[in-house]
């Protein structure tokens, strides 16, 4: 795996690839080709209303090129986040997850998921079975980096 990231401070830059590398180990362990810029910013939240995003960069099936946006202001909320986007980061480049899209306007109408097609205009954002999944992953995610530091502190 490739990352650029770019950002905030050296100490939060150097933690957060330590944390996107433990992440992606759990998630995709035998997944080498995966190319990742991760842009930290302290206003992220305040200018989107969201901690943090995931963009597929090169294809929507079997992606390998991805941005992550990270709010920085909180350093646990941050790798919270991180842990939460790279589920995403998996599911799209294990081709769990596709975009398909509006013709008549450039923006996504239904994604794929798994083998069924859902219209994403018609469900709630907090009830899309990937971001489901994505939240159920983080906080199991998050655990185990806790868990890893502590372990490396030992």
């Amino acid at each position: 795996m490739v990352l650029d990231i770019t950002g905030s401070t050296q100490r939060k830059r150097q933690l957060v690839a330590e944390a996107a590398c433990f992440f992606k180990d759990v998630l995709m362990p035998r997944m080498k080709t995966l190319y990742i810029d991760i842009k930290l910013s302290p206003h992220y939240e305040k200018n989107t209303e969201s901690s943090g995003d995931c963009i597929w960069e090169d294809s929507n099936r079997y992606s390998r090129e991805f941005t992550i946006n990270l709010d920085s202001r909180n350093v646990d909320s941050m790798i919270e986040t991180l842990a939460h986007e790279m589920v995403h980061v998996k599911q799209w480049a294990r081709g769990e997850m596709q975009d398909i899209y509006d013709d008549n306007d450039g923006s996504p109408k239904k994604t794929r998921w798994k083998s069924q097609f859902i219209n994403i205009r018609n469900v709630k954002y907090k009830d899309l079975p990937w971001e489901k999944e994505a939240n159920r992953v983080e906080k199991m995610l998050y655990s185990q980096w806790l868990l890893h530091l502590k372990e490396k502190k030992l």
